[in-house]
């Protein structure tokens, strides 16, 4: 019984590190997957942040971004909409993270919108970015977004571990347990 517990505990805490997901509302992500549905894996790799604008009267100007904004809309419905840190001593600054989200088998417009970490020279520190994604049931999509371009992957076949997983291990485990 102490193997099956230190199993049980292995194996959530697995679950629980490899299944990080986006803010999507639980019921919204509940409602997709138990239908047909892929996952999309987005990457954020902007290594060429330059130093914010000074803000009018500002007296402890501070060059690097306090934050960014990434949202991720399917279809006009959004899916994400998340603050982002970039990090460095100088500029460029950089940001890395990503997001991995569940979404219903189909053809959609992806819209990222990234605000905070790049200005144009009037002022503007949002900027949308779009791509055409086709989601394929069990699949991963990954998309990569460098700051200024974004860019869909090869889709691979869905290898994480989920709870429903997790739960029907530890149900045959404790199956195997009581009939030894």
């Amino acid at each position: 019984m102490k193997n099956y517990i230190i199993s049980s505990a292995a194996i959530l805490n697995f679950a629980l590190i490899s299944c990080a997901s986006a803010d999507i509302s639980k019921s919204r992500s509940a409602y997709i997957t138990s239908r047909d549905h892929g996952w999309i894996e987005l990457s954020v790799n902007d290594n060429a942040i330059p130093p914010r604008p000074p803000y009018e009267n500002e007296k402890d100007y501070t060059p690097t971004p306090p934050y960014c904004s990434i949202t991720v809309k399917l279809n006009n419905e959004q899916f994400i909409s998340e603050k982002v840190y970039p990090f460095g001593q100088q500029p460029p600054y950089s940001l890395a993270t990503g997001f991995r989200f569940p979404v219903p088998v189909g053809d959609f417009k992806m819209d990222v919108i990234y605000s905070g970490c790049r200005f144009a020279e009037d002022g503007e520190s949002s900027f949308a970015y779009t791509a055409h994604v086709n989601i394929v049931k069990d699949f991963v999509t990954p998309v990569r977004f460098d700051g200024s371009y974004l860019a869909v992957g090869n889709q691979t076949e869905n290898s994480s571990v989920t709870l429903e997983d997790i739960n029907e291990r530890l149900d045959q485990i404790e199956r195997n347990v009581q009939s030894e």
